[in-house]
C-alpha cells in the first residue's frame, strides 16, 4: 500500500513538472534589448482619423531579460525605470511602476507587436498618441 501512494506521488510530482507554461522570455518574443522611437501613431483632433508619423525625438526603450523596463525621455541622458514588466498572453505587457505618483504601486497593461526590426507598444489611450513605433539599435 505504501508503494502505491508513493507511486502516485511520483507520477504526480513527473505530470506537474513536466506541464508547459504559457510565460516566453523577452528573448523568445523579440523584445528585448534597446529600441528607438522612430514613428507616433496619432490623430490630429478628438475624433479624426489615425495615422503614422515620422518623429525626430530622441525617445528611447529598454527591455532587459531580467524584466526591467526602462525609458530615456527626449532630451534628457540617462534612463529611467519605469518598472518591471511581465509578458501576457495575446501581445500584451503588464507594467509594475517603480516610482508611481502615490505610495501604491501602479500596474498596467499595454500592447506590443514585434514586426521585424519594429516594435510597437500601445500607449493606453484611444486619443493623441495611441501606439510608438520604435526600431531596434
Amino acid at each position: 500500500m505504501k508503494g502505491l501512494k508513493f507511486g502516485g506521488l511520483i507520477l504526480f510530482v513527473a505530470i506537474v513538472s513536466c506541464t508547459k507554461t504559457n510565460q516566453r522570455s523577452a528573448a523568445e518574443i523579440g523584445i528585448s534589448g534597446t529600441w528607438k522611437l522612430k514613428e507616433i501613431n496619432s490623430n490630429a483632433y478628438w475624433g479624426g482619423p489615425f495615422s503614422w508619423h515620422d518623429i525626430d525625438d530622441d525617445v528611447v526603450v529598454r527591455f532587459t531579460e531580467e524584466g526591467n523596463y526602462y525609458r530615456k525621455p527626449a532630451g534628457q541622458p540617462n534612463y529611467i525605470l519605469e518598472g518591471k514588466y511581465e509578458i501576457l498572453p495575446d501581445n500584451r505587457l503588464k507594467v509594475i511602476a517603480s516610482d508611481p505618483a502615490n505610495a501604491q504601486l501602479i500596474n498596467y497593461t499595454i500592447e506590443y507587436y514585434v514586426d521585424g526590426d519594429s516594435l510597437i507598444l500601445g500607449t493606453g489611450r484611444t486619443e493623441t498618441i495611441i501606439q510608438e513605433k520604435f526600431v531596434k539599435i
